[in-house]
């Protein structure tokens, strides 16, 4: 059996995605991950729209953690139920393929390092053009991952002495099957710092640390006996290798623990790198903080000046109008802010509403400051109304105008 229409096609495709992640991972989460808006997930979930583009159903494979193969024979129709079985009935066979071919390597070589420095080096380009800090370690650990890294991120509770795992590299898939194993919710799973000494001399030196064996760093994260059992049969499959913690700092204060490792292809030597690779880390996250400062600052002022019950304005050092807020525009009887933009300020004699001295005034004080000042000036249609206007006037080093901006107000029914 197959599906054909559409709204089967999709409300398959997110069975799929369901039984890979399993029902603990939320809808919102599944959409942050696959760079989709969650309206667009549940529309999916509900079968109201179309199959996604190919380039899409990409980005749900490596999502997904699974070949693109069954994500496009779901999305084409064939039952989620089917495609899954055959997933899961080559997991084990594809994992052990990829244990004999990834942790049967030698230890880190000088031909190991260029292509660690090529991946460190990548993933900080890529975090310095990341503006979002919540996307920040998702985007670095997948192009590590290009290089053959498998990567995760600590988040810190200093005050409580904790830590939590915010992401991690590996796929869903095996996520979720951990999951099912230890019983626990591994990326909200809470362990204190106490119990993991690496850690915390990773945090109190802000030094990368390195450690030859991470089962061991396992082991301490996990401590309850039943989850110990858990690392024993992992090791009893593959050798668990080594890990690098690189501490985060954010304003000089370590914020998270960066692990990472690459099955085998580091070793102390790769400390400098690491180091370097952390600090670019950290500035990457600072600049996006304060990006996020200033875009949030820019949206509050933004409010303000759209919400003055004011006229603001903004023109050229030609005299142009660049800028209005909506009261100024409905004084002026435009229908929108955009409507005076580009049109030269002196239309409307807001500069000097009907006084000649107030033209002579802000060519005498080069300050550029005209406050309250009363007069005539005129709308869009040229009828006139009375204006109440502040005017400022910014010269540059020649002494020739830079800008000016103005505030003023409809004062046509004060009784004068």
């Amino acid at each position: 059996m197959r599906y054909h229409d559409p709204s089967d096609q999709c409300k398959n495709l997110y069975r799929f995605i369901r039984l890979v992640l399993g029902e603990q991972v939320s809808d919102r989460e599944i959409a942050r991950r696959w760079g989709v808006d969650e309206k667009n997930l549940r529309e999916l979930k509900n079968g109201v729209r179309v199959v996604p583009k190919l380039s899409r159903l990409e980005d749900l494979a490596d999502t997904l953690g699974v070949h693109k193969y069954y994500v496009l024979e779901v999305a084409t129709g064939v039952p989620a139920d089917k495609a899954y079985r055959i997933l899961r009935n080559y997991v084990v066979e594809d994992h052990l393929n990829l244990i004999e071919t990834t942790f049967s390597g030698t230890r880190a070589g000088a031909a190991d390092r260029d292509p660690i420095r090529a991946g460190l080096d990548s993933a900080v380009f890529l975090a310095y053009r990341t503006l979002e800090p919540e996307q920040i370690f998702t985007k670095v650990s997948r192009e590590l991952k290009k290089f053959k890294f498998e990567s995760h991120i600590f988040f810190l509770d200093q005050e409580s002495g904790s830590a939590t795992i915010k992401h991690s590299s590996f796929s869903p898939r095996l996520l979720n099957v951990a999951e099912s194993v230890t019983g626990l919710s591994l990326m909200s799973f809470r362990f204190p710092l106490q119990r993991v000494p690496s850690f915390q001399t990773c945090i109190d030196a802000k030094s990368p640390v390195y450690l030859p064996d991470a089962s061991v760093l396992l082991y301490q994260i996990l401590g309850e006996r039943q989850l110990r059992r858990f690392v024993e049969k992992m090791q009893g499959m593959f050798r668990i290798l080594e890990v690098v913690l690189a501490p985060i700092t954010v304003q000089g204060k370590v914020t998270g623990v960066f692990a990472t490792g690459r099955n085998g292809k580091l070793d102390e030597s790769c400390l400098p790198e690491v180091r370097s690779f952390s600090e670019h880390l950290s500035y990457s996250l600072e600049n996006a903080f304060i990006f996020q400062q200033v875009k949030q600052s820019e949206g509050e002022l933004r409010s303000l000046f759209e919400n003055l019950p004011e006229g603001v304005f903004a023109c050229d050092e030609a005299g142009r109008i660049v800028q209005m807020n909506s009261a100024g525009a409905n004084i002026l009887g435009f229908d929108q802010p955009r409507g005076p933009v580009g049109m030269p300020v002196k239309s409307f004699r807001l500069l000097s509403p009907n006084a000649k001295a107030v033209r002579e005034r802000i060519k005498k004080s080069k300050k550029v400051s005209i406050q309250n000042h009363v007069g005539v000036a005129v709308k869009k249609d040229g009828s006139p109304f009375l204006a109440d206007i502040t005017v400022r006037t910014e010269y540059d080093r020649r002494g020739a105008v830079a800008s000016t901006e103005g505030v003023f107000r409809d004062v046509s029914q004060r009784i004068v």
